[in-house]
Parts: C-alpha cells; structure tokens; sequence
C-alpha cells in the first residue's frame, strides 16, 4: 500500500474546471490490504489510550512523499496539513467508524473502485482518497 500526496491536481492551473486540487492517496492494494488497514483503523479506535497513530511508519505502507498521522479529535476535521509534506487526519470515533464502513467493500474482493475517506468532513481542501488502482 503507497501513501502519497498530489499538491496541484491543476497542473498550476492549466485545468481550469478542477473540483478537487489536492488530495492524500492510499493505493496500490489489494483486498488483503484493504482488511489490513481496515483492522488496523478498528485497533486505533478501540484503543483509547492511543491518541496518534503514525501511518507512514506502518511497515505495510511505503510513504512515498509525506508523512500522515490519524489522530483522534471531539470533531471531524480531515485533513490538516501541518508542514510541506506532513498532515494529520483529525476524525472523532464515529468519524473513523464511518472509514471502516467505506473501506468495507474493498475487503472481500479486489476491486478497481475508490472511496474519499473524509466524505464527513468538508473543512479541509484536502481530500482522502482510498483507491486500489490510485485513480478517482
């Protein structure tokens, strides 16, 4: 599974008619993959003393461009950049319960559909995309 983020979907503005310009990407997985990092967001959850759960250090995961930590807020949040390339996706528990919800259909088949992760938060202007192929 990569994990990367695409800065300017525009291509610094050539494509005028863009609704997303910037966007986080889980890819490259097969349904094995898409079990794993669904348990792995059920663990994070159930845990209540994890706060902070770094995924860019999950040795199932190859960071290809930056950093991304879930972190576990009283609100939905999204994505937040913090610096260049490090960004943290701040959700509540129902928040995450959603995202097991979504990845849900990638587990039992492999599949070439996509899934915007943060589909309950609308405050960033940076998007979260789950998509075995990278495509949306």
């Amino acid at each position: 599974m990569k994990l990367e983020y695409l800065p300017d979907l525009t291509a610094e503005g050539k494509y005028k008619n863009v609704e997303i310009e910037r966007l986080l990407r889980l890819w490259d997985f097969d349904h094995q993959g898409a079990r794993w990092f669904q348990q792995l967001l059920q663990t994070f959850i159930d845990k209540s003393e994890i706060i902070t759960l770094p995924i860019h250090e999950q040795p199932e995961i190859e960071a290809l461009n930056c950093t991304l930590n879930l972190v576990k807020t009283e609100a939905n949040h999204g994505i937040v950049k913090l610096q260049n390339d490090a960004f943290n996706c701040e959700m509540n528990y129902e928040g995450y319960q959603h995202m097991i919800q979504l990845i849900s259909p990638f587990t039992t088949k492999d599949s070439e559909g996509y899934q915007w992760l943060d589909e309950q938060t609308k405050s960033s202007d940076i998007y979260f995309l789950f998509s075995p192929g990278g495509s949306w």
